[in-house]
């Protein structure tokens, strides 16, 4: 688990937020770093609490269970890439640079694409994970409206779409592996940039090549 770049969450900092605001996102801070490293069965709403350096009923002041908590985090992590995809679908579409554009957004919170991970190869009945899947499907609803509608069969258009989201998000699940080839970390803002016109490129890629 690892805490997003100073310098990336500058631009996005809320400026003035109330105490009980800041606690808020402390606890889904803490959130998002436990249940990206244990899972969300195995993460307590007491450690949760603990980690934002609150006690356990103080938490319930502002989420009322463990799973409205989860709610919140992926609420607060996926929205902005629902609102990146409506925005394109509003303008002139360009959804080959959808891909780096979602990757800067990730770049946020980078524990989630963690979370996409688990929860695609968890049981059916972990109601966390659950949650997860929603939103991963209302993603993908969203970014085939944006697809040519000449992107080949329904099929095709779906693995294309697949295929461009691990682009986004697996550079963020490779952490380790880059940490260890790069000696970098993944929110090293010269390596996001790099991504993000990587990702450009392979979403260009597939958008042109001739379908069968």
């Amino acid at each position: 688990m690892r805490p997003a770049d100073t310098d990336t969450k500058m631009n996005h900092a809320t400026p003035q937020l109330s105490k009980g605001e800041r606690t808020a996102r402390r606890i889904l801070d803490a959130a998002e770093a436990l249940v990206s490293a244990r899972g969300y069965r195995a993460t307590t709403v007491r450690e949760i609490a603990r980690a934002a350096g609150i006690q356990e009923p103080g938490l319930y002041n502002h989420f009322k269970s463990k799973e409205a908590l989860f709610s919140a985090m992926l609420d607060r992590a996926l929205q902005p890439l629902a609102t990146a995809i409506d925005q394109q679908l509003q303008a002139t579409p360009a959804f080959e640079k959808l891909p780096g554009q979602i990757g800067g957004l990730l770049a946020l919170h980078p524990n989630i694409p963690i979370l996409f991970q688990q929860a695609l190869m968890a049981p059916h009945d972990n109601p966390g994970h659950e949650l997860v899947i929603v939103w991963l499907k209302r993603l993908m609803e969203k970014g085939l409206e944006l697809l040519p509608t000449n992107s080949g069969s329904s099929d095709t258009r779906i693995l294309h779409l697949i295929a461009m989201f691990n682009i986004a998000s697996g550079y963020f699940t490779a952490n380790t592996l880059i940490e260890a080839l790069l000696e970098k970390s993944t929110l090293n803002s010269d390596l996001l940039a790099q991504q993000r016109s990587l990702a450009d490129e392979l979403a260009a890629f597939l958008l042109q090549r001739k379908i069968p």
